[in-house]
């Protein structure tokens, strides 16, 4: 989550100043979902086994490695 945290705030920063966000709309979206699966991981049946950790998008590492 923490690693994640600077591309939210480069998006709603970027969206917010009417500039160019560093994913899409879709990434952002796809992003939140995963950080709420995350945060509520603890409370799935299961948990902390890896399997029932929540995959993180395909994609973030290339975004984060970018940074």
């Amino acid at each position: 989550l923490t690693a994640s945290e600077n591309v939210v705030s480069e998006y709603r920063d970027a969206r917010d100043l009417d500039e160019s966000p560093p994913i899409t709309s879709e990434q952002f979206t796809e992003l939140l979902r995963w950080r709420r699966a995350v945060r509520e991981w603890p409370q799935v049946e299961g948990y902390p086994l890896e399997s029932t950790r929540p995959e993180m998008p395909v994609w973030i590492d290339a975004v984060l490695s970018d940074e």
